[in-house]
């Protein structure tokens, strides 16, 4: 039998989302970043990290064959220019950037196989 399981979900991990904790802490909101995660839109119910996905896979049954961060949001060229939502985007778009080479990017994706 055998087979491989690919599951991506968001990364609770992710540069972005250190940002956003931070800049809600910095307004002094720092209890309502906790509220808004996982933090894109369609919502999941939970963002994992690295080692809770790892976790979550072993309790389950599952060995993780590879774990890897991939994605951003590069929605800048979705808005007409000097929009507020254009802005809000390019004024983020480094940190998605420099995301790449943390490998803090906005999702993880794992493999996982049946243990055993």
């Amino acid at each position: 039998m055998g087979g491989l399981i690919y599951c991506g979900v968001p990364n609770e991990d992710s540069l972005f989302n250190d940002i956003k904790k931070l800049l809600y802490t910095l307004s002094g909101r720092g209890n309502i970043s906790e509220r808004t995660k996982p933090f894109m839109s369609p919502y999941h119910v939970n963002g994992f990290t690295k080692k809770s996905l790892t976790v979550a896979a072993l309790q389950s049954g599952f060995e993780v064959v590879k774990i890897r961060t991939f994605g951003g949001q590069y929605e800048i060229l979705k808005f007409g220019a000097f929009t507020k939502p254009f802005l809000i985007n390019l004024l983020l778009l480094p940190s998605h950037l420099l995301a790449i080479p943390m490998r803090k990017q906005t999702y993880l994706e794992v493999l996982l196989k049946k243990k055993g």
